[in-house]
């Protein structure tokens, strides 16, 4: 049994880097707030004065608002997963509806906890990631290849 303890504490400090309320987006209030009190640059007895307004803003956040956020995420979510493809036959539909809809609010749920609770992306958005621009032999190594594919589809 202390072990079982052991690694749920090791499990809930492991995932409180990616919670929802470590990304700014998913605290607007509290960002709101940060940002018109001067944000980084505020004197130190602002930063003080706003301790009292930023804790309820930041509850309001985690509990109400950041949870509506990503309702229309989670609804599309199980959609994609459930209700999306498109099954041929209407006996096929018909054996396939009941489960259906007894596993909506199941993953619905799951889902929608899952995305309030962690810094989940929203639905659709894709993650680019940031490359350094190309040297400049770089740029050179990939113009002489489009031209020499140019000049392949010309004479091919």
């Amino acid at each position: 049994m202390k072990h079982l303890s052991l690694i749920m504490v090791a499990l809930v400090l492991g995932s409180l880097n990616s919670c929802a309320f470590t990304n700014p987006k998913n605290t607007p209030l509290v960002t709101g707030v940060d940002k018109a009190l001067g944000g980084e640059d505020k004197d130190g007895w602002l930063s003080i004065a706003a301790i009292p307004l930023a804790l309820p803003l930041g509850l309001v956040d985690v509990t109400i608002v950041h949870p509506v956020q990503v309702v229309d995420d989670a609804a599309q979510d199980t959609w994609d997963l459930l209700w999306e493809h498109n099954v041929q036959g209407a006996a096929m539909r018909s054996f396939l509806f009941f489960p259906r809809v007894t596993l909506t609010p199941i993953i619905f749920t799951g889902d929608w906890v899952g995305r309030a609770l962690f810094d989940i992306p929203p639905h659709g958005e894709e993650h680019i990631e940031e490359k350094a621009p190309l040297t400049p032999n770089e740029r050179k190594r990939i113009q002489s290849e489009i031209e020499r594919l140019q000049k392949q589809l010309a004479d091919g």
